[in-house]
């Protein structure tokens, strides 16, 4: 008999051995979900793991890590979707979807009303999660960044001594997750965001030349292409990071997703052609009332006094008309100086 439940300590091991066979086993990779996301597939998570199991036997799973995004001041709390897996002798029975509907319920239990999930299948859209934001992707190369505006900078690698720095970077970001310093040297060191364990991956530290830490970058290395995951601090200083990757590493391009709030960083790549896209996850705000009630600081600050109650009948809708920025459609004077709300990047190190 099939039941589901939420996860209990002891069912981990089985819980990380399920989603090993269906993303890294079957795909012909070596097993690394437990390493590569240790703070989701964790005993201390496990009551935010939700299993099915047949027999005692875990045969469907959907993990949910809760934290919280700094937007605009306003500290909102998020729940990341992810890991989300059945065993194939177990397919097309509706075991994710009943897990995936009891997760959306736990999560508003705990207050949660938005959640982000790494994926796009009808399991998730089918339940509005839709494509949101809005990013410029730029394939940045020695010939067309040789103009752009750097500094000189002397450039460090990672290591035990300064990862603080590259915490205290990150957390001076206005838009960012919350992260402390220990998680961000647990999430460098398990680099979830490439299936390949472990990865070919850097941290790289730009300083003046009087040791002042101005940006880092921290990216992985495909062949002869870098892929940028996640910077922080001055973004003049990473693009000098970035002209350091294409002059002393062995690649021909860098490649580096920019949020399309970031109107200064994209100024300075100006003339360079980029592929405008949504962010590569899905969003859904689960229940919209709620949502607008988390975000009242917001608001409040901005005077923002119109009638929300038409948009916020549909939950897909409303997560357009609150992200978008990308293909935004003309909402008139609804936006009202506060909407879009620019969202942090979700393929970081905060990857589910």
């Amino acid at each position: 008999m099939i039941i589901t439940r939420r996860a209990r300590e002891k069912d981990v091991k089985d819980i990380i051995q399920l989603a090993d066979l269906i993303f890294r086993i079957n795909n012909n990779l070596k097993p690394s979900m437990g390493i590569q996301f240790p703070f989701l597939l964790s005993e201390k998570n496990a009551s935010n793991l939700l299993v099915a199991e047949d027999d005692g036997r875990i045969i469907s799973h959907v993990g949910i890590k809760i934290g919280k995004i700094l937007v605009n001041g306003c500290w909102i709390p998020i729940a990341s979707m992810g890991s989300v897996c059945t065993h194939p002798d177990y397919r097309r029975r509706n075991i994710a979807g009943t897990l995936v509907d009891q997760a959306m319920e736990m999560i508003q239990e705990k207050g949660v009303y938005l959640l982000t999930i790494s994926g796009s299948l009808p399991l998730y859209t089918g339940r509005g999660a839709v494509f949101t934001g809005g990013i410029r992707k730029y394939f940045l190369n020695k010939e067309n960044v040789s103009s752009t505006l750097s500094i000189d900078v002397s450039i460090e690698e990672i290591n035990d001594e300064n990862i603080s720095v590259f915490s205290a970077l990150y957390q001076s970001e206005n838009i960012r997750y919350e992260r402390t310093k220990d998680e961000f040297t647990v999430l460098y060191r398990a680099y979830p965001m490439v299936a390949t364990y472990p990865a070919n991956k850097a941290g790289l530290l730009a300083r003046t030349h009087d040791g002042r830490p101005l940006a880092y970058v921290i990216c992985h290395f495909n062949n002869d292409r870098c892929v940028i995951t996640e910077y922080a601090g001055s973004r003049i200083a990473v693009n000098s990071i970035v002209k350091h990757i294409l002059t002393r590493y062995t690649v021909n391009s860098v490649e580096i997703d920019i949020n399309m709030y970031e109107t200064e960083f994209i100024q300075l790549y100006r003339g360079i052609q980029s592929d405008e896209r949504y962010c590569a996850c899905t969003y859904l705000i689960v229940n919209p009332q709620k949502f607008i009630d988390v975000i009242d600081p917001i608001l409040k600050e901005r005077n923002y006094d119109k009638p929300l109650d038409e948009l916020m009948k549909d939950r897909s809708e409303f997560t357009h008309f609150v992200f978008d920025y990308y293909n935004r459609k003309d909402y008139g004077n609804m936006d009202g100086g506060v909407f879009p709300i620019p969202l942090p990047s979700p393929v970081g190190l905060n990857y589910i």
